[in-house]
């Protein structure tokens, strides 16, 4: 089967129309819009609020203008949010924090000296 990659054509991001990078919260997206999407999901608490009617055209210049069209074009789309990753996730936190607890094991076992 011949797709856009094998034969060298560019991926298209859905939302936007940029250049994509890769499927990203089940979504074929760009960079920025992976970025905006997990952005603004992890700081759920930010309302937003279209300023002109809820109908503004989403491409690779635009996407900047208008945060909540983008956004709800990102779930128009299907972009998942229960697939992003939080900070625990982190693999150099975990190392770290791995580190940390043995090291406070370690010192809890050795004996106490008067």
């Amino acid at each position: 089967m011949v797709t856009r990659r094998t034969a060298g054509l560019p991926l298209i991001c859905l939302v936007c129309g940029d250049v994509a990078r890769g499927i990203n919260f089940d979504v074929m997206t760009c960079m920025p819009c992976k970025v905006f999407f997990r952005r603004h999901i992890l700081k759920s608490d930010i309302q937003l609020q279209c300023q002109f009617n809820n109908n503004c055209q989403i491409t690779q210049y635009t996407r900047s203008i208008c945060s909540a069209c983008r956004l709800n074009k990102c779930f128009a789309f299907g972009m998942n949010p229960q697939l992003i990753r939080h900070w625990s996730y982190n693999p150099l936190q975990l190392k770290h924090q791995r580190l940390l607890e043995i090291n406070n094991n370690n010192e809890s076992q050795l004996p106490q000296v008067c």
